[in-house]
């Protein structure tokens, strides 16, 4: 477990710190949606992201998009069992993406 090893936890301490200044000093700037394809997942119980403002992604890009709920909150992607899951299907859509990105 992360905070069993005491490197990894620094690691991931670090990490946090850093998405943390990102998102307070953030200001969104309306610009051209991407041209690449886009992805956007989420957790069926997730308390801070519904499905709507999940699917408000789309507007990001003009190329195809994909957008998935997986059971769980807002960090369904790492409860145990719910982990080799939910990796397996990420591998399936990814998969199915790339074939039709050709």
């Amino acid at each position: 477990m992360v905070f069993e090893n005491r490197e990894l936890l620094a690691i991931m301490a670090r990490t946090l710190r850093a998405d943390m200044t990102l998102v307070e000093g953030y200001t969104f700037v309306e610009e051209s949606p991407l041209t690449c394809p886009l992805g956007a997942f989420g957790g069926t119980e997730d308390a801070w992201v519904n499905r709507d403002e999940l699917l408000l992604w789309r507007e990001q890009t003009s190329s195809d998009f994909i957008s998935e709920q997986f059971e769980g909150d807002h960090f369904y992607f790492r409860s145990g069992s719910g982990q080799v899951r939910f990796m397996s299907q990420l591998i399936r859509l990814i998969q199915h993406s790339l074939r039709g990105a050709g």
